[in-house]
């Protein structure tokens, strides 16, 4: 009994010793808890509001991808894609059976969506290279700026000049911010920077956006994190790619080189011409298949050096 009394006053003493640590603690837990809250609810609201999750998908998705000149909105991609389908389905059927046809069809209905996401892609990797340089520039400004997060977009926005992409998504936020009267309208121009980067250190830099717009709370110390991790993880990137460079020089260079180098030595020591080794290479099964596997490999490989050298700059 004795023991249990004492242990019950060495916690009382711990937390009472511990109470600025443990309210720190419980108001950091619940105002992330209220930020996340916020977020969904402003997320759903602008779904319902805008047609759902397809549609806004779409339209964040055209924005992002810089394809407004192309698709005029998302009703108009979804009237390309149908008329693709329909087009593409009539002209198979005429050389194919109904359900070849109608796979081949729903493949091409598909390419604008490729491109899309292709094209967002890049813009998102090349954008993500930026990272350092425009959490420090926001940083600054908003010191400068005595703490007001739009004017500190707006000041990043036009000081941005080693990146046409960030400067246009960051311009996109200060237009979007400046326009929004509501804690909807807010939300919807924080998601919209946040999926045109797509990484980790975005989501981070956007609710910092969110709750120093909405709520007016002072984030210098968050931004400064931020730039700090992400500065880590660029170290950590170059490195990586430093020490792969080698590798992927030898991908991209050893089968040319041993395809060169083969029609050379069969020259010199088979006393072969160039027409001879096709025919050679092309007359059985057996060399043809390595052909092609040969081929489809480097491909492969090529497709997965440029792949993994594009990758987006993320924590």
């Amino acid at each position: 009994m004795l023991e249990r009394i004492i242990y019950l006053v060495m916690v009382i003493g711990i937390l009472t010793m511990e109470s600025d640590v443990i309210v720190q603690i419980y108001k950091g837990m619940k105002n992330n808890f209220s930020i996340k809250r916020d977020l969904r609810r402003v997320s759903k609201q602008i779904n319902k509001r805008e047609g759902g999750k397809v549609y806004t998908h779409l339209m964040r998705l055209i924005s992002a991808s810089d394809m407004e000149h192309i698709f005029v909105s998302p009703e108009h991609f979804i009237y390309l894609s149908i008329f693709i389908f329909v087009f593409m389905f009539i002209g198979l059927m005429i050389f194919l059976e109904l359900h070849h046809a109608l796979v081949l069809a729903t493949g091409f209905m598909t390419i604008p969506y490729v491109i899309l996401t292709f094209k967002l892609s890049g813009k998102r990797a090349k954008g993500s290279r930026e990272a350092v340089v425009l959490v420090q520039e926001l940083t600054n400004n908003y010191k400068i700026n005595s703490c007001n997060m739009r004017e500190a977009i707006e000041a990043t926005a036009i000081s941005m000049e080693s990146s046409a992409a960030v400067k246009r998504v960051m311009i996109n936020l200060a237009k979007n911010l400046n326009n929004a009267s509501s804690s909807k309208e807010i939300g919807e121009a924080v998601e919209n920077f946040r999926f045109a980067f797509g990484t980790a250190w975005a989501d981070i830099l956007a609710a910092n956006i969110f709750i120093a717009v909405y709520r007016g709370v002072k984030v210098e110390n968050g931004l400064r994190d931020l730039g700090k991790s992400i500065a880590n993880s660029k170290k950590i990137v170059e490195h990586s790619r430093r020490q792969g460079y080698e590798a992927r020089l030898m991908i991209r260079y050893m089968m040319p080189i041993c395809m060169i180098m083969t029609i050379i030595g069969s020259k010199l020591f088979f006393d072969m011409s160039i027409a001879q080794y096709i025919v050679c290479q092309f007359s059985s099964k057996s060399s043809l298949y390595w052909l092609l596997a040969s081929i489809f490999l480097y491909s492969a490989a090529c497709l997965a050096d440029m792949f993994f050298s594009s990758r987006k700059m993320d924590l």
